[in-house]
Parts: structure tokens; C-alpha cells; sequence
């Protein structure tokens, strides 16, 4: 989107993964390569397994989560616990015989479930959009500076510029001011619903747990 000459960036990321079921070598009977891309699957699945249980048991923001433990989960990292919109879509068997498979896969999906994500619009305020515009207000005031020592230009002439260039500077900065409230407001308005929203799950979790005892 074109503001005032400059981009505002809006960045979005679409990952669509097709995990692997667990490569059990004495189902598979893999030998050689196979074996061994089985194992690195069982890998990254067992570094995966642990992120989102770490994350769906409620671990702290600010403590260590294992994303860099596998390619798999540091790709993911914005979908797992980040602020982006996360689907996930499990195939189970109506057959008994894989049963143990089909529950597995459930539990998976139930602590995937339990993950919150913080989603908002990857929009370039702080970054080089507001950086352009405190860009522009410096050379503005450059050209101001210029404009004064203009040999050969009458006071009339010279002062009309001058005004001129200080009522953009002015424009410009009110701009800058502008972006960054507009961002911070933005931050403290998701952080106040993000407090409401756990206080709300809480109580309800407590409620029931009440009502269960009763």
C-alpha cells in the first residue's frame, strides 16, 4: 500500500507441511537410504513432539523452547506459539488394528490445540517505513539549512521557501509521531485482550473444575 510515497509492507509466509507418520523400521522394513531418511524423520517428529508439549503445557513465553533443534520446527516457529493463523488436519483409521496409531494422532491434535498464538498482521511501521519518513524530515531540514544561505535570492523569495519547508518538516514529523502511537497502541491493545482472553480461560477452567468436585 503507496502512504504519502512510501510502501507500507504488509509480509506473509504460507507453510504447508505434510508431517510423516512414525517411521517404524520393523513396519517399513527400510534398508540403506530409506533407513537412514527414516531415521532423520524420526528426528525431526521427536524434536516437534517436544516443542509442542513444551508450548501446550502452558511454558513460559520467555523461557527456552527447542525450535533450532531441527529444521522442521525452526521453519515452523512463527505457526507454533507465533503470531500467525496455525490449521492442522489429522487422518486417523477406522480399523482397530491401528488403533494405538490413531490415538497417538489424537493426542497429537489435542496438544496441538492447546498452543496459543499470538496472530497480528506483519505490517512495516517501526521498521523502514517510519526509518524513510525520519529520513525524509533530515533531508527536509537539510535543504531548509541550504535554503538560507542561498546567495542571490530575495528575502521574500527566501522566506516563502523557508516556510514552506518547515510546514512539511512539520508534516513529516507529525506523521512519524503518528505511525509510532498508532504501533504502540496497536502492541498494548493485543497484549490487554491476550490478558483478558488467559483470565477468561482460567476462570472457566476453575468453574468447571468446581463443578466437577460438586
Amino acid at each position: 500500500m503507496l502512504v504519502n510515497n512510501f510502501v507500507n509492507k504488509k509480509v506473509a509466509t504460507l507453510n504447508l507441511v505434510d508431517l510423516a507418520g512414525s517411521e517404524r523400521q520393523t513396519q517399513s522394513k527400510a534398508v540403506g537410504d530409506r533407513l537412514k531418511e527414516g531415521i532423520k524423520i524420526n528426528l525431526s517428529l521427536a524434536v516437534l513432539g517436544r516443542v509442542i508439549r513444551t508450548l501446550s503445557s502452558g511454558y513460559p513465553r520467555d523461557g527456552h523452547v527447542p525450535y533450532r533443534e531441527s529444521k522442521l520446527t525452526l521453519i515452523l516457529k512463527e505457526s507454533l506459539g507465533g503470531n500467525s493463523r496455525t490449521a492442522v488436519i489429522v487422518n486417523v483409521h477406522p480399523d482397530k488394528r491401528y488403533y494405538a496409531d490413531t490415538l497417538s494422532s489424537l493426542q497429537f491434535a489435542a496438544a496441538c490445540k492447546n498452543i496459543e498464538n499470538r496472530v497480528r498482521v506483519n505490517e512495516d511501521f517501526a521498521g523502514e517505513t517510519v526509518a524513510a519518513y525520519k529520513n525524509e524530515v533530515a533531508c527536509l531540514r537539510e535543504e531548509l539549512e541550504d535554503l538560507r544561505f542561498i546567495e542571490g535570492k530575495t528575502d521574500l523569495e527566501l522566506t516563502s521557501k523557508v516556510s514552506a519547508v518547515e510546514e512539511e518538516v512539520r508534516n513529516w514529523k507529525e506523521l512519524v509521531i503518528s505511525r509510532e502511537k498508532a504501533l504502540v497502541k496497536g502492541q498494548l491493545q493485543n497484549d490487554l485482550l491476550y490478558e483478558q482472553l488467559r483470565s477468561e480461560i482460567s476462570q472457566e477452567a476453575s468453574i468447571q473444575v468446581f463443578l466437577y468436585m460438586c
